[in-house]
């Protein structure tokens, strides 16, 4: 599976899915879209003056005295947390323009990818991101695609993937109904052939393709037909046997300047138009982005990459750290 993925591509994670639904689905939602913030989902959704103990509030009298009100006194703390959200357990308001079907949306998406891929059997993903800088005012992308080992892969039920899929890019528009027309067409291109949903109006296109016995997603034809296109490429290192190994993450830290400093140096472009256009001494004079936080890596120079291993056994977890040099 490691020698599915370009070596351009940065960072890549593979790992065992043990047949749990619920992380395939995880896995597939966060590759096609952004991951939704999980702390939101955590939060009480009501509100009570219970949340407040009794600590937070003094009384001035006895509590045997008829003049007795516990609730005379308030402390120091009170005037700081009565208004914020997050002590009182208030819940929390929908973002303005977030469909409000969105919950209903995803959870239909879970449940349809199941009936989709289960049967499928998934035993192990690797997940790889492209970050690329890009023109206009979204001014970077991560591409990202997921290639599932299946198998079973004859049981897989393509029309309700598509529809999984299309339940899903649903819930991130502002309104989704019966209305909402999403179709997916075939793409053909350097002799590699995957369907693909197109949302124009997003500049968004989720693709797959099923070949053999791998199930590739993608939320980048551009990285999906990269990935179509390596043929039984070697990887550089020796993996133990899948078996012994739950999951592997490899940073490839040659790939630096595409996935990190281009994407800094967008950061500070303004700034750097401004002083260049100012014609201010440049010494001593880095930016934040592309100059300071740059520089952190500045002490990895001498490393190709990183892997992250990682085997768990019996009350125990193993946990490997190769650095590979230049």
């Amino acid at each position: 599976m490691q020698a599915l993925i370009p070596e351009d591509v940065p960072y890549l994670k593979l790992e065992s899915l043990d047949a749990d639904p619920t992380v395939t689905a995880t896995l597939i939602h966060d590759t096609l879209l952004d991951g939704r913030s999980r702390e939101q989902g955590q939060r009480s959704k009501s509100w009570s003056w219970e949340s407040y103990g009794d600590s937070e509030f003094y009384s001035a009298c006895n509590e045997g005295t008829e003049d007795y009100d516990r609730y005379s006194y308030l402390s120091p703390e009170y005037d700081s947390t009565i208004n914020d959200p997050h002590d009182a357990r208030i819940s929390q308001k929908e973002e303005p323009g977030e469909n409000p079907s969105r919950n209903e949306l995803e959870q239909q998406f879970a449940a349809q990818l199941q009936q989709a891929i289960g049967f499928a059997r998934p035993l192990a993903a690797v997940v790889a991101t492209s970050p690329r800088t890009i023109a206009g005012p979204l001014f970077v992308e991560f591409r990202r695609v997921a290639i599932l080992t299946l198998q079973a892969p004859a049981n897989l039920n393509r029309a309700i993937l598509e529809e999984a899929i299309s339940k899903a890019a649903q819930s991130r528009l502002t309104v989704a109904g019966p209305g909402v027309d999403l179709k997916w067409v075939d793409h053909n291109e350097n002799q590699q052939q995957w369907r693909q949903l197109e949302l124009p109006m997003l500049e968004w296109h989720f693709c797959y393709a099923l070949r053999d016995r791998e199930l590739f997603l993608a939320n980048s034809p551009q990285l999906l037909n990269s990935v179509l296109g390596v043929h039984g490429r070697t990887p550089a290192s020796q993996m133990q046997s899948a078996s012994s190994l739950d999951n592997l993450t490899i940073i490839r830290f040659d790939q630096r300047k595409q996935a990190f400093d281009d994407i800094m140096g967008k950061l500070d472009a303004e700034s750097i138009k401004t002083r260049q256009q100012t014609r201010k001494n440049t010494e001593g004079s880095e930016e934040f982005f592309s100059g300071s936080l740059s520089s952190l890596l500045d002490v990895a120079s001498g490393l190709r990459e990183i892997e992250i291993k990682r085997s768990s056994f019996p009350n125990r977890l193993h946990e490997e750290i190769d650095f590979i040099l230049k």
